[in-house]
């Protein structure tokens, strides 16, 4: 998981942006970390880390069992209601002290400490042996120190407002670099010092809807001008309540997102000219295919049109072969008739022209000039 500890062996942790291995390896207190993997189940409180101090101080190995739920480990602490009471501290993020007294979790010894909220729903239980303790003061100054530690190794921004004036009271490194400010120059002042006007309206905005709501507020994106450029952030902000139940302070965590924003903006922007350059060549196709269309329908229509005259000529052909044959016809017709004719003509002058046979051959001799003018 991502931002919290991730354990190396049995005797301790490394950390993974969010405690440095030095700090936590010299530190005398023992420090657990439980992750909440389920919002809506208490019983999903699952170990995920622990220092080299907590096995020793426990008398437990922590490092054998990570990934286990606090069930498994410690029914004992369900039963006590240990498991609602991290789930609570995760889910509001709201701190709590670690009465003297013995945890089955925490073995069998009398021990003392705080109950941290970590981000991403993890819980650190920063304890030490009250058989150890040197004096409440001491105690609670090394603590301080530590969680001091704890927080200003956040790989966030991590910030804390009053709730009346909204004004800096705490920050961490990763503020100090995103801001381009200093911590000293930073608490005491309100973002209407720090930002541009709409930037300041909207950060106290949202700080108010938190102090009013009584519950965390989850802003997905929100831009913050810097000296190094417009940045932008992804903010959990928590209210802090006082022993009476109201707001006394704000809790601010914000993740720098800009790399991940521009990533997606530019992946936007590949996607909007690809669509620009399909649209392109789609009407580019859509033209070609117009074009070639045409030409086929022109095509198409040369190609009836050399049909239809071949058509034509063959029939032209046709009619002419039937006229060479019709004339050749009536040629040799016209010369029989001729034969028919002259016969007839002879035969007539050598008869009777009274007789009967000379009206017949005159017959004949009609008959054959009628057949040569429908010949002709």
């Amino acid at each position: 998981m991502r931002d919290t500890p991730t354990a190396h062996g049995t005797d301790g942790v490394k950390a993974d942006g969010t405690v440095s291995d030095a700090l936590v390896a010299r530190m005398g207190l023992g420090l657990v970390v439980w992750r909440l993997e389920d919002a809506a189940d208490p019983a999903s409180i699952t170990l995920v880390a622990a220092n080299p101090a907590a096995p020793a101080l426990a008398k437990f190995d922590f490092g054998s069992v990570f990934g286990r739920t606090i069930g498994d480990l410690f029914p004992a602490a369900i039963s006590l209601g240990r498991h609602q009471l991290y789930a609570d501290v995760a889910l509001s993020g709201i701190e709590r002290p670690l009465d003297a007294a013995a945890y089955p979790e925490f073995g069998q010894g009398i021990v003392f400490g705080r109950i941290v909220p970590l981000p991403n729903n993890c819980v650190g239980v920063v304890f030490g042996s009250a058989s150890d303790q040197r004096g409440p003061e001491d105690e609670t100054l090394k603590l301080n120190a530590f969680l001091d530690s704890i927080v200003d190794n956040i790989p966030a921004m991590v910030f804390v407002k009053d709730a009346e004036h909204l004004r800096y009271e705490r920050v961490n490194r990763v503020a100090e670099s995103l801001t381009g400010y200093d911590r000293k120059y930073l608490y005491g002042k309100d973002d209407h010092q720090l930002h541009p006007k709409e930037q300041a309206n909207f950060f106290q905005a949202k700080d108010r809807d938190v102090l009013r709501g009584g519950r965390m507020l989850d802003i997905p994106e929100e831009p913050l001008d810097t000296p190094g450029g417009r940045r932008w952030l992804h903010t959990k902000k928590i209210p802090i309540l006082g022993p009476d139940g109201t707001p006394r302070h704000l809790l601010g965590i914000s993740l720098d997102i800009t790399e991940r924003k521009l990533a997606v903006e530019a992946l936007r922007k590949a996607h909007e000219e690809l669509e620009i350059r399909v649209q392109e060549r789609t009407s580019d196709l859509v033209m070609a295919n117009a074009q070639l269309k045409r030409e086929i329908d022109d095509r198409q229509r040369t190609q009836e049109a050399l049909a239809h005259a071949e058509d034509q000529l063959r029939h032209s052909q046709k009619m002419e072969a039937v006229g060479r044959l019709a004339g050749g016809i009536a040629h040799d017709f016209n010369n029989l008739l001729s034969v028919i004719i002259s016969y007839a003509t002879i035969l007539a002058t050598e008869v009777d022209r009274g007789s009967e046979l000379a009206q017949g051959l005159d017959e004949v001799r009609r008959a054959g000039e009628r057949a040569g003018d429908l010949t002709r």
